[in-house]
């Protein structure tokens, strides 16, 4: 009974402590952009392997219903591949860059994957975004269902904690020459212009 009692126990509890050392994290590859440059974001999963309490994460399954927010003000993402490792099922999800979103994201593998390396992590998905506005622009995971298999369960939640970074968007200065170039064309509209009034008045 004492046997059954715990087990029921730790059943009840493996999510809570799946959820511990698993993460998704953000990559960009800039932390700085100017308005206008188009970057991408990594998104990939660390320390999918054991939990705190030792318990093994044997194989994962992957991700449904997976979503984003981002600083439309700021952003506007262009596209979302997903990567080719999950074999089962790839769906990039629904952007609106109105509202900053991205929401429906899934990628499965089947058979389900089983963590390995250093550190334990998987390439999930690629966004690319388009530097639109100056300022810093936040990027985060919102949400999403994570599955696998921990201590011989099969289709446990894995509650990985969820990433949040910022990309700096710099505004684009005229270089010099290019400013002094501008300004001797609006002096010549407005000389051209003036000449041309005069011509009418005579």
């Amino acid at each position: 009974m004492t046997k059954n009692l715990l087990a029921a126990l730790a059943f009840a509890i493996l999510p809570q402590l799946a959820s511990a050392q698993a993460h998704v994290e953000l990559t960009p590859s800039f932390n700085s952009v100017a308005q206008g440059e188009t970057f991408s974001v990594l998104v990939h999963g660390q320390g999918f392997n054991t939990t705190p309490a030792g318990l093994v994460v044997d194989n994962f399954q992957g991700g449904q219903s997976v979503a984003f927010s981002f600083d439309a003000s700021k952003l506007e993402l262009l596209s979302v591949n997903v990567d080719t490792g999950w074999s089962f099922r790839r769906l990039p999800g629904t952007i609106n860059n109105v509202a900053g979103t991205l929401t429906g994201m899934a990628f499965l593998a089947s058979p389900a994957l089983v963590p390995q390396g250093p550190d334990y992590a998987f390439n999930f998905a690629t966004l690319q975004f388009r530097a639109l506005d100056a300022g810093d622009a936040s990027i985060a995971v919102t949400g999403g269902t994570f599955v696998g298999r921990v201590a011989g369960q099969a289709a446990q939640r894995v509650n990985p904690t969820l990433d949040t970074t910022l990309v700096t968007v710099t505004a684009v200065v005229p270089e010099p020459g290019t400013a002094w170039m501008l300004m001797a064309g609006a002096l010549g509209l407005v000389a051209l212009g003036k000449r041309r009034g005069a011509v009418l008045r005579d």
